[in-house]
Order: C-alpha cells, then sequence, then structure tokens
C-alpha cells in the first residue's frame, strides 16, 4: 500500500506466466485473494477459468484481527468462478482439478 503497488503480484505473475508459456499451456494458480486480480488475468487471457474450493469446518486458526484483513474478506466476495468443489482431501482435490482440466482442454480444441 506505501508504494502503491496494488497490482504488483499480480503483474508479476503474469511476466511469470509470460515466459513459462514457452513450456506449458496450462498454469494452475492456487490463491487469488482479490476480484481484481481475477479480472485483470481475465483480461490479460481469454481463458481464465475460475476455480472456488470450500473445505467444509476447516479452521485455519487465524486470530480474529487476522481474518478481518482484507486479504481474507475479499477472497469470499470472488463469484465469478465457473467450476466449485467442495474439497475434503488433497485426493480428492487432485482428482477433481484433473477432471476440469481434461474438460477444459477438450473446450478449446
Amino acid at each position: 500500500d506505501k508504494l502503491h503497488k496494488d497490482n504488483f503480484l499480480i503483474n508479476r505473475l503474469i511476466d511469470d506466466i509470460e515466459i513459462l508459456s514457452q513450456f506449458f499451456n496450462t498454469f494452475i494458480i492456487t490463491d487469488a485473494r482479490f476480484k481484481r486480480e481475477i479480472d485483470i488475468l481475465k483480461q490479460v487471457y481469454q481463458d481464465v477459468v475460475v476455480i472456488k474450493i470450500e473445505r467444509d469446518n476447516y479452521d485455519n486458526n487465524l486470530t480474529e484481527e487476522q481474518r478481518q484483513h482484507t486479504t481474507e474478506q475479499e477472497v469470499d466476495k470472488i463469484d465469478n468462478y465457473k467450476y466449485l468443489i467442495k474439497n475434503k482431501t488433497y485426493k480428492e482435490l487432485d482428482k477433481e482439478i484433473e477432471e476440469i482440466i481434461k474438460l477444459e482442454e477438450g473446450e478449446l480444441l
């Protein structure tokens, strides 16, 4: 905030994707915290797929102050996702993500 670089991390991510796209065609970004980050990615890349993962009864051990931080609050306001995964285990999550990638890559063909 002090440097007024609200999009620093997302801009850095876009640079990384640009470089790595020489070697890979699918990227999974595991943690977006702000709606604007997703919006920026969608402006740059036409085939962005947003997946929301919910974990019932998950305790992240954050303090009340930490829970009130904007990075914890705004993430719950993101509603422009294509898929919703109710996650119970990493194995289930991995399987569902693989299925989504297959579906999406099929749509791109």
